[in-house]
């Protein structure tokens, strides 16, 4: 993202009356006009170039839109284009870029760092941080850890504080879960998932998330906003401590039936009442009447759950979990299945909008894959990756 890129940004966040009404079509706008006129740095400061004749030695994740390699010790997420191009998302990279170049100039440390993003004929590549120390819900399910206060406490003050710090960069996230949060290799969370993150001024309608996760507003699709991540935070603690969601259930509507009983009526027997009464902030029915919209962020700091927390001290804090480091992908056990069956049949093709790509995410650079690992590597997970 270059500094013109970062101005037309701020223009467009600033501009609250046109965008209640055109905030898709201005920002494409703003970003054409900017892309089309002349740059005044050399190259871009955020445009990596992969060398792609380094191998790879596993997946650190996969999902339903990309997957993220370990590469000689660096982490590269590459998202197929003519996936997203076939299933409707292309643009969600394009927002994907923009919230992750706002995080690099403004840094949180329970944010995943960025490093940059580049584009080859087939994909679109974003480095981020390497971070080894494995997805949230599999430590947990792992380590057995439900239920314990002490880590619950350090984890979901983790996600609050980088919940915060997107919401000042004008940021929802609206994809929190356990499995977008990953450990690094001394225990520090971090969020790393923003494919559907959004810079927004009022709200927005799109549906979209994981059902155990959805407020109300969202089913009800009257319009959601940042209130809409706290609601996310307090299921996401409900699940720490009771080991499952608060309205988890067996087909998504009756989980939508649950969600619009409200909160109150989930099953708090494995939960404490500060956890109980913290949580029932977060998830307060009204988005407007959730604890740090209601009564500022400085409500959530004082709150009995978290006596005794250091928050300035936060990102020095020693871990209550340090994951064990024998390995660099000891920590993950990314399976087949987790990839998307879709990117088989389509992600090898060829992307029909070129220049939609070129405009977004600059020139296109020259090769494709990184080299399969050459030797036999028991680190890596079962896919065929180290043969």
């Amino acid at each position: 993202m270059s500094l013109k890129l970062a101005r037309a940004v701020q223009r467009f966040l600033g501009r609250e009356e046109d965008l209640r009404e055109l905030i898709g079509v201005e920002v494409k706008r703003l970003l054409a006009e900017e892309e089309a006129e002349p740059a005044e740095d050399a190259e871009e400061p955020f445009v990596v170039r992969p060398d792609f004749s380094k191998e790879v030695r596993g997946l650190l994740g996969a999902g339903g839109f990309g997957r993220v390699q370990l590469v000689e010790g660096e982490a590269w997420k590459a998202a197929p284009k003519a996936f997203h191009e076939k299933s409707g998302f292309k643009e969600s990279l394009m927002w994907e870029k923009l919230v992750l170049g706002a995080t690099l100039r403004c840094p949180c440390p329970f944010i995943m760092k960025y490093h940059g993003c580049c584009h080859t004929a087939k994909y679109v590549y974003f480095k981020v941080e390497a971070l080894l120390g494995g997805e949230l819900y599999t430590v947990y399910k792992k380590e057995n850890l439900w239920g314990s206060e002490a880590h619950a406490r350090y984890f979901l003050a983790c996600t609050l504080t980088a919940l915060e710090h997107l919401h000042s960069l004008r940021v929802m996230l609206r994809s929190l879960k356990l499995e977008d949060c990953v450990l690094s290799a001394t225990g520090v969370l971090k969020l790393v998932d923003f494919g559907l993150s959004k810079f927004i001024v009022d709200k927005t309608f799109t549906t979209c998330g994981t059902p155990d996760y959805f407020s109300p507003e969202v089913i009800s699709a009257t319009g959601h906003s940042f209130p809409v991540d706290w609601w996310c935070a307090g299921v996401m603690l409900f699940e720490l401590l009771a080991e499952t969601a608060p309205f988890s259930s067996e087909t998504p509507m009756q989980i939508y039936s649950k969600v619009l009983g409200g909160i109150q009526r989930a099953d708090f027997s494995p939960v404490g009442e500060e956890a109980k009464d913290l949580i029932c902030g977060l998830c307060a029915q009204q988005p407007e009447e959730r604890l740090p919209e209601k009564e500022g962020f400085d409500a959530v700091r004082r709150h009995g759950f978290f006596k005794g927390l250091d928050w300035q001290g936060l990102g020095d804090m020693t871990p209550p979990y340090r994951p064990p480091s024998a390995a660099p992908l000891s920590n993950f056990n990314v399976q087949e299945d987790d990839l998307n069956p879709g990117f088989g049949s389509v992600e090898i093709g060829a992307p029909s909008c070129s220049q939609w790509w070129a405009q977004h995410f600059g020139p296109q650079l020259d090769g494709d894959e990184f080299a399969e690992a050459s030797v036999s590597c028991s680190l890596c997970p079962p896919l065929g990756l180290c043969q």
